[in-house]
């Protein structure tokens, strides 16, 4: 890595943790201010936060981009249907959901990067 360069690692890492803080949030503000959220989504947004949060702060190659990559490419599949439904129409919800969609999509795509790159140089 050049000096002054950010590693996608850590660019990973940081949108990981960026992410995680997001879920958080929204299930606070949902809890706090409302409209409430139904339980399995509140559920469901905790356990992305702790998924994409743990690897993030408690960083270990290869397992913590491994599981950056899987949480968050897992997560931007189940965001898809809230953008676009099966039938290939657009969601109710999807304007609100495409940003968090490209940001999971891309959290996912740089620990996968940083992964083949750390093949690649090791091997």
């Amino acid at each position: 890595m050049q000096p002054g360069s950010i590693g996608l690692d850590r660019l990973a890492r940081v949108l990981a943790l960026l992410l995680a803080l997001g879920f958080c949030a929204f299930d606070l503000k949902s809890l706090l201010t409302g409209p409430r959220l139904p339980t399995f989504i509140l559920a469901e947004n905790l356990f992305y936060a702790v998924a994409l949060g743990a690897p993030a702060l408690v960083y270990r190659k290869p397992v913590s981009p491994v599981a950056i990559a899987v949480v968050g490419a897992f997560a931007a599949g189940r965001v898809s249907r809230s953008v676009v439904t099966s039938e290939g129409t657009l969601g109710e919800l999807a304007l609100p959901h495409i940003p968090l969609l490209l940001a999971l999509a891309a959290a996912a795509l740089l620990a996968a990067a940083a992964l083949y790159r750390g093949c690649i140089g090791s091997g």
